[in-house]
């Protein structure tokens, strides 16, 4: 494989284009002259700690209607596999919706590795995925100490902290559902099914989950999911091990959210456009309302986008590196706007919800 084949690869697997998003540091020696509550005003912030010996990184968003006197929600919102912090800013597009709404966006970066000058992170969210879950990343460990330094640096509402994430970080969304339920008010995970076992979640925790039903690497059916990575490379001359993992299918999942939070089995339309449906189960314990959300012929994407948000379709939007990605991520599609779904579903679910509360539509 050639030294150009290579670079041109690097650019096409980690959406790494920079946001536009100016950061002010705050680590090292200007982190510690400001270690006290509610430090920082709105503004976009670079933060590092050292998490098992590594300095792990992420970012925060800090919406233009904060204050440092008003509790402030926070969404974390987690990179797929082969993304990183910065990435995401610019693919999950939330800062905008938090200007809006007045909440605080995290976007932390998996257990990373640098090529060609790129990071390319994971998280380990049980069987998936790389060097994270290979070598057993304590990233739960990592996100709630991330979670308590970011409660010392913004006015944080305890009973409103999200989380969503896409693909390989739809996955750690869920795995944080099951292990930092007391923390963790509602998740909205999207492109992929939970791969950690053995959830025992202190309380009921909302999920909202988004899929599309031709997903081809978390297969909505269920089956042998991942190898999406492997196929990009595959496609240009690389040969590589194919890490998959046998899924259930994203109903048989989220049935097993249903039977954790006590709902029955009923479900009530709360969203329909064209060819987005959500349903929900109703009478769940404390207001823990599970969603699923189905979008009709959508790949493995973020719904809402409207392009692929990585750089060789931005510049050549039919070239051949685009087009590979295109074949394997499958298509887009604005029937739903997870952002929007998100946020909705979010803002009725704060942690601690009195069990008589009933869904109301998204």
């Amino acid at each position: 494989m050639t030294i150009k084949k290579i670079v041109l690869l690097v650019w096409i697997i980690a959406p790494m284009a920079m946001s536009c998003h100016t950061a002010k540091t705050a680590m090292g020696k200007d982190h510690a002259t400001l270690r006290h509550a509610a430090v920082y005003g709105a503004g976009d912030y670079d933060f590092s700690l050292v998490h098992e010996g590594m300095e792990r990184v992420y970012i925060v968003h800090a919406p233009k209607r904060y204050h440092r006197q008003t509790k402030t929600p926070v969404v974390l919102a987690l990179h797929g596999g082969g993304g990183s912090a910065a990435s995401s800013v610019k693919f999950f597009d939330l800062n905008n919706k938090a200007d809006q709404n007045g909440f605080l966006v995290v976007y932390p970066e998996g257990y990373a590795k640098k090529f060609l000058g790129k990071t390319f992170a994971a998280w380990n969210a049980g069987s998936c995925c790389g060097e994270a879950a290979q070598k057993n990343s304590d990233d739960v460990g990592f996100i709630k100490a991330v979670l308590e330094k970011v409660q010392t640096d913004f006015n944080v509402d305890p009973q409103r902290i999200y989380v969503t994430g896409m693909s390989n970080g739809a996955q750690m969304a869920h795995r944080l559902a099951c292990e930092l339920s007391e923390t963790i008010a509602a998740i909205a995970p999207v492109g992929s099914q939970g791969s950690f076992a053995n959830c025992r979640p202190a309380r009921p925790v909302p999920v909202l989950h988004i899929h599309g039903t031709e997903d081809p690497c978390s297969l909505y059916n269920g089956g042998i999911c991942g190898g999406c990575a492997a196929d990009i490379w595959k496609s240009l001359g690389a040969s590589v091990n194919r890490a998959e993992w046998t899924c259930p299918s994203v109903p048989a999942y989220l049935d097993t959210w249903r039977k954790l939070n006590g709902c029955s089995e009923g479900t009530a339309i709360t969203f329909q456009n064209k060819g987005a449906l959500c349903k929900t189960h109703k009478n769940c314990k404390n207001g823990a309302d599970v969603t699923l959300c189905t979008v009709q012929g959508m790949g493995h994407n973020w719904p809402g986008a409207t392009s692929y948000g990585i750089p060789a379709c931005d510049r050549r939007p039919e070239g051949k590196l685009c087009l590979s990605w295109k074949k394997t991520v499958g298509a887009l599609s604005q029937d739903l706007i997870a952002n929007d779904i998100m946020w909705s579903f979010f803002e009725t679910h704060p942690k601690d919800l009195p069990s008589s509360r009933f869904t109301k539509d998204y």
